[in-house]
């Protein structure tokens, strides 16, 4: 379901063409893992969701595909703010 929701029909086909590689890197983070790929806001970021066992080859597919093409990248892998919504007293 996560892939399901991230696949944007409307506004990502879109959007990719101004990221060199997108549909060659979204294909390499799904091949290595990965649950979902997809623009993150107006862009240029792509992100990945993927279970933590597979997020570093994930990552690493990703910027490997960038890395082909002669595109830099920064990446980071980072985890998920589990407690969720709370009231946080400023």
């Amino acid at each position: 379901l996560i892939r399901e929701g991230l696949n944007d029909v409307v506004i990502e086909p879109q959007r990719q063409q101004l990221i060199p590689g997108f549909s060659d890197v979204r294909r390499a983070a799904l091949a290595a893992g990965a649950l979902g790929c997809s623009i993150s806001g107006a862009g240029p970021t792509m992100f990945a969701w993927a279970l933590e066992p597979v997020a570093k080859a994930v990552c690493a597919a990703m910027v490997a595909e960038f890395a082909r093409i002669n595109v830099e990248t920064d990446r980071w892998v980072t985890g998920l703010d589990t407690p969720g919504a709370r009231v946080v007293a400023g």
